[in-house]
């Protein structure tokens, strides 16, 4: 499935203070563990880009939002809108970071504080809802993560086949 296809199936509000609200976003090229990048060689900013459809990443520009279009790869894919997003866990207004997962029937919701915040480049997800706030700049806009709300993709490991059996704790572990 192609980036515009994923930004497609999203649902994207901008409000008339620059604040962008995306249900079902598509985020690529996360670096929540704030890793040092080509880009970053230091590391320690933490980073997301997110899928955009052309109509949005039109409006975003206007706003002064650094949008970013990569030309299709082969002839059959389509090109593709993005921005990246800053997630500030260091700020005195830290951005709501909530993980949904179920595990054995039970379904739970946990805030991610500081560097709990990496593990989501670890995990795979059915759905996730990100507002965006917009940082204007001399040059610009930039976006800066107020709340992410990502729903961990369930596993069944291998169709229920092993459901009856415990996560064994480290020091129970037979080796």
């Amino acid at each position: 499935m192609s980036y515009l296809t994923r930004a497609q199936e999203s649902k994207f509000e901008l409000n008339e203070r620059g604040t962008l609200t995306v249900e079902n976003a598509f985020l690529f090229w996360t670096n929540f563990k704030g890793l040092p990048t080509e880009y970053n060689k230091q590391g320690g900013r933490r980073t997301f880009c997110i899928s955009l459809t052309k109509e949005i990443a039109d409006r975003l520009q206007e706003e002064g939002w650094n949008v970013k279009y990569r030309e299709p790869r082969n002839e059959d894919d389509d090109p593709f809108y993005f921005t990246e997003c800053v997630v500030n866990m260091n700020s005195n207004y830290e951005p709501r970071i909530m993980l949904c997962s179920e595990w054995n029937g039970k379904k739970s919701m946990n805030r991610l504080h500081g560097d709990a915040v990496g593990k989501l480049d670890d995990l795979r997800f059915e759905n996730i809802d990100v507002v965006i706030d917009s940082h204007r700049y001399e040059k610009g806009a930039k976006g800066y993560c107020n709340t992410l709300v990502a729903t961990q993709r369930k596993s069944d490991l291998f169709g229920g086949k092993y459901a009856e059996y415990e996560m064994a704790s480290e020091e129970d572990l037979p080796f």
